[in-house]
């Protein structure tokens, strides 16, 4: 339970990495602002609900991860 809860965080903060990635190299645009911002709102948001659900013994999987490690 717990390599598979450690997996699929690894997994959402791999994704969200590549998004502030993208948001910073665009924040010449102004909307890598926005991409960034919206980043930080979402780990905080979905990191909170994972625990929560973690700690109830629950499985969580995150709604916007791309699988890197399973």
């Amino acid at each position: 339970f717990v390599r598979a809860q450690t997996a699929t965080a690894l997994n959402f903060q791999l994704t969200l990495l590549i998004a502030e990635v993208v948001g910073w190299a665009t924040s010449w645009l102004l909307i890598g602002f926005v991409i960034i911002g919206a980043a930080y709102v979402v780990r905080i948001v979905f990191s909170i609900i994972a625990a929560v659900k973690a700690n109830q013994g629950e499985w969580y999987t995150y709604p916007i991860a791309i699988k890197f490690v399973s």
